[in-house]
């Protein structure tokens, strides 16, 4: 997985910051000087968040699949259409000539 696009997390013990009490569903931005310096989350949402994040880092990964083959199309097209019927193929005479015809 590519470190660039995991969250990394870092601890502060509570001790050393005031923070309020953070509700679930909700991001408090923490601002100074008018800019953003943090961002206070509820311990649930921030679970969702690091989930999110390693969903998105390991989709970033997957290969695309190949290009539809004529057949693969045709076969698609005829069982996405609405009150068409799907050949019944019991026997290798009728496949061989289904998969003709879909090559068409």
């Amino acid at each position: 997985m590519d470190d660039t696009t995991v969250l990394h997390e870092s601890q502060i013990p509570a001790n050393s910051v005031r923070v309020p009490e953070p509700e679930p569903g909700t991001a408090t931005m923490v601002h100074r000087y008018q800019q953003d310096r943090a961002v206070v989350l509820h311990p649930d949402d921030y679970g969702r968040l690091i989930e999110d994040s390693r969903l998105v880092a390991f989709l970033g990964q997957v290969e695309p699949m190949p290009p539809a083959t004529p057949v693969e199309r045709k076969t698609h097209a005829l069982v996405s259409t609405p009150g068409a019927e799907a050949p019944v193929l019991e026997d290798f005479d009728a496949l061989t000539a289904w998969l003709a015809y879909a090559e068409e």
